[in-house]
This record gives C-alpha cells, sequence and structure tokens, in this order.
C-alpha cells in the first residue's frame, strides 16, 4: 500500500524533525471512497473542470523515482552544499538519492522546470520536501497530484508575501562576512562527510584501487579533520560576532503591512483547497494569519 511521506513541518504546530505517514492517496484504493467522498468528489472533479486538460504532463521521460514537491520557497545545494539559488513551493521533483549531512538529511532531486525534467541534479533538505513514497511523477493520479502542487505553490505565495509585510529592520552589517564564511565552512563538511562515506564503504568493500586508494582515503580524512579545526576556530568568532547584532537588534525598525492582493489570494487558495489536503495528509494544516 502507497504511503504519503510529509517531511515539511516547518508551518505546523510539531516540530521540524517529525515524519508523517498519512493514509495512501486517493484514487487508487477504491475502499477508502466512503463517507463524505460523494461531497469531495465534486469538488475534485470541478477542480479538474477548471484545470482543463493535463497541462502538467511532463514533456520528457519521467527520471523513475518517487515524486514530490518543494513544500515552501527553499534554497537548493550542490553536493557539496555550496548553495546554488531558491526553488519555490510547489516545485515538482523526484527524489534520486539521499545522504546524511551534520545537521540534517539531505534529498538528491530531479527538477521539473516548465515541464522538463532537468538534466542536472540538486540537493535540498529532507524537511523541505513533501514526498510521495512508492509512485513516480508520471504513475501519480493527476488530480491529486494537482492538488497538491496548487496547494504548495499557494504556500510559497503565501509565505513569499508574508516576509514582505513582516516588520522591516536594518541589515546585518556583518552578514556579507558571516555568509561568505558559513559557505566556505559548509563546503569543508560535505567534502568531511563524503571523504568520511567513502572510508567507511572501504572497511567492508575493496576499492578499484586497493590498499593505496583506501590509504589515500585515509590520509585525507585526517587532513580534513585539521582543516576542520582551524577552519571552526576562524568561523565561530564571524559566527558569534553576526548573533551578537542579531540579538541586540531584534526589535524591528518598520511596521508591519497590510497583507498584499496576492497574500490573501494565496490564503484563499489554501483555505479552498484544505478539505482536499486533509484527505492527502490527515493532520497538516499550516497556520494562516
Amino acid at each position: 500500500m502507497r504511503k504519503f511521506l510529509l517531511l515539511a513541518m516547518l508551518l505546523v504546530a510539531a516540530p521540524a524533525a517529525m515524519v508523517w505517514y498519512a493514509a495512501p492517496l486517493l484514487g487508487k484504493n477504491p475502499a477508502l471512497r466512503t463517507g463524505n467522498q460523494a461531497g469531495f468528489d465534486a469538488g475534485e472533479n470541478a477542480a479538474k473542470t477548471a484545470r482543463g486538460a493535463d497541462s502538467r504532463t511532463a514533456l520528457n521521460a519521467d527520471p523513475g523515482f518517487p515524486w514530490g514537491v518543494v513544500a515552501t520557497n527553499s534554497a537548493c545545494y550542490d553536493q557539496s552544499m555550496r548553495r546554488l539559488g531558491m526553488l519555490a513551493g510547489g516545485t515538482p521533483v523526484e527524489a534520486v538519492s539521499r545522504k546524511y549531512w551534520p545537521d540534517a538529511a539531505l534529498v538528491e532531486c530531479k527538477v521539473l522546470r516548465k515541464r522538463v525534467w532537468q538534466d542536472r541534479t540538486v540537493w535540498m533538505r529532507e524537511g523541505d520536501l513533501v514526498l510521495f513514497d512508492g509512485e513516480t511523477y508520471a504513475e501519480a493520479d493527476a488530480d491529486e497530484r494537482d492538488t497538491a502542487i496548487d496547494y504548495f505553490t499557494a504556500l510559497g505565495t503565501y509565505e513569499r508575501e508574508r516576509a514582505k509585510a513582516e516588520p522591516k529592520r536594518a541589515r546585518n552589517p556583518f552578514a556579507a562576512e558571516y555568509e561568505n564564511a558559513k559557505a566556505e565552512y559548509d563546503a569543508l563538511l560535505g567534502e568531511i562527510s563524503q571523504t568520511l562515506e567513502k572510508v567507511r564503504y572501504s572497511n567492508t568493500h575493496e576499492l578499484p584501487g586497493g590498499a593505496v586508494e583506501r590509504g589515500q582515503l585515509l590520509t585525507r580524512a585526517n587532513e580534513l579533520r585539521v582543516m576542520q579545526r582551524e577552519m571552526t576556530a576562524r568561523f565561530e568568532p564571524i559566527r558569534d560576532k553576526w548573533q551578537q547584532w542579531e540579538d541586540e537588534n531584534a526589535s524591528p525598525a518598520s511596521p508591519p503591512q497590510a497583507p498584499s492582493p496576492a497574500m490573501v489570494e494565496a490564503r484563499n487558495t489554501l483555505r479552498t483547497l484544505q478539505p482536499q489536503m486533509r484527505r492527502i495528509a490527515p493532520g497538516f494544516e499550516p497556520a494562516l494569519d
């Protein structure tokens, strides 16, 4: 039985690390279609009519991995955790592989842009994704797929507009120095993580280069440990200076703004789609203003 794996819990009253296993998506399990199903089907059919023909079918071959969506506007990275940019909420992805970072589980993703699966993969924090375990994008029920995409697209818009409406304050004067140092530090942690993964693999498997390659790995691991100590000594004062300014300047410099029309529209969309989403993922409901 297919399960829905909900990994994005940033906007609900529950710990971010919590994992939700909800009921299977409707459409492939007739036994679930009972009770208030008639009213639910009417809502789905109306949404389907409004959408018209399936305009979200990918134009190239499906990568063949479990599909999901970006839960809300989130950063994406290369394999060394260098930031590449942002992906908007509702962006469809497929989960290619996973690995573990010092502070998070990461997912390697294929990304669907303008109905085309991109060749390059990106890495995202698992908590920023909603993944449907066990089926590809092409296999997903179109109505339920579109409901999820529309919902999380609206959630991304809502979060973006809400951020604009929040009280503004002066930019931290140490922000650029901190961001550059953190990017360098994160890249080093990425290399350390990858190297240690290879070392662990070599503990139980023969490497192509045999003992020579394993010796090189161990040498590099030791070098990276030294580099980490040195970089930590440089990074922590920069981080502490940045954090001190944040703590001392917590009060906003300007009053909050009224909700924008885009924010109101997104909020209305979320509320409209909430009944369907409760069926797809019982218990998930973002806190709306």
